[in-house]
């Protein structure tokens, strides 16, 4: 039996695997000024803010937020990092 999505939360772009020129919305809360719409380049990365370049390519947005929220530690407590496809 088959559950739709709505009914359980689940973000359905939660297994999506980033590629090479996909274009990501990055929302940091509280820190409006560091958001940003990247494209990843044909390499599979993406460039931000006190971040510099990060690899985005092959991970899914829940990993990229965890990867972008541990650099951005240095200089806001507790980043929450919203990453959309």
């Amino acid at each position: 039996m088959l559950k739709s999505t709505m009914t359980q939360n689940v973000d359905p772009n939660a297994d999506y695997l980033i590629g090479p020129e996909d274009l990501l919305e990055i929302d940091i809360f509280q820190a409006e000024e560091l958001k940003r719409i990247v494209r990843v380049s044909s390499q599979g990365y993406i460039g931000m803010p006190l971040v510099g370049h990060i690899k985005a390519k092959g991970l899914t947005p829940v990993q990229l937020e965890g990867e972008i929220a541990q650099k951005l530690i240095k200089y806001l407590e507790e980043p929450l990092v919203s990453v959309y496809v």
